[in-house]
């Protein structure tokens, strides 16, 4: 399952889910980017999804570094974005029509 907002964790825990992602881009606090790594220490998630934006800004490099989560980022049609962003720690895409390498 994938959770909107870090306040949805536990309960989806408690429905018995083990391999929970948490996908960022409905998450808009103000001081969102000091949030999510405080938010990662209380969570055992599978991934953390976020727009290319997003992992540009460092955030899958960071959220890796802080607890070894994978980040998928949506969403990827070529294989030079998709290079690019391994370099900014992401580990996983989406796409419409990438292709395996």
């Amino acid at each position: 399952p994938q959770i909107y907002q870090p306040e949805n964790y536990l309960s989806v825990r408690a429905l018995g889910f083990d391999d929970i992602v948490w996908t960022l881009y409905r998450y808009h606090p103000s001081d969102r980017d000091a949030l999510i790594p405080a938010w990662l220490h209380f969570m055992d998630l599978y991934g953390l999804a976020m727009p290319v934006v997003t992992a540009q800004e460092g955030m899958a490099e960071l959220a890796h570094q802080e607890t070894g989560v994978r980040s998928w980022v949506h969403t990827v049609n070529t294989p030079a974005l998709f290079e690019a962003l391994v370099a900014f720690g992401v580990t996983e895409v989406m796409t419409e029509d990438l292709l395996p390498q």
